[in-house]
């Protein structure tokens, strides 16, 4: 299951980008293997967010996430997060436990490198 030392710490001191801290409990709570964000709700409208998003990745020291958005705003959402160095190298599906069958599922999602 991923962990982030950083991302811990935020949580509990309530202090962080609230897109990457939700992002990180989600992985937290389906024990995905590697950082999963599920929803950048609409950060594309809001470019000091943005910045803000990619300033914690960067102090969190993460290099790689996997976007699992599916909402009417990812279009405009990979747009923003191209013009702040957060490219796409690709899908990649990434592996959880589901919580009441407890075995190993599979999800797909957009691999995010961060620059």
């Amino acid at each position: 299951m991923y962990k982030n030392e950083y991302l811990e710490k935020g949580i509990e001191n309530a202090k962080g980008n609230e897109y990457l801290l939700r992002g990180y409990i989600h992985t937290q709570n389906n024990k995905y293997n590697e950082l999963v964000i599920n929803d950048l709700g609409f950060i594309s409208n809001n470019i000091d967010e943005l910045k803000n998003f990619k300033d914690e990745l960067v102090k969190a020291n993460i290099k790689k996430f996997i976007l699992t958005e599916s909402s009417s705003g990812l279009m405009s959402n990979l747009h923003w997060l191209d013009k702040v160095s957060i490219k796409i190298k690709g899908v990649k599906k990434v592996s959880y436990i589901d919580k009441w069958e407890k075995e190993e599922c599979f999800k797909e999602g957009l691999e995010m490198i961060v620059k």
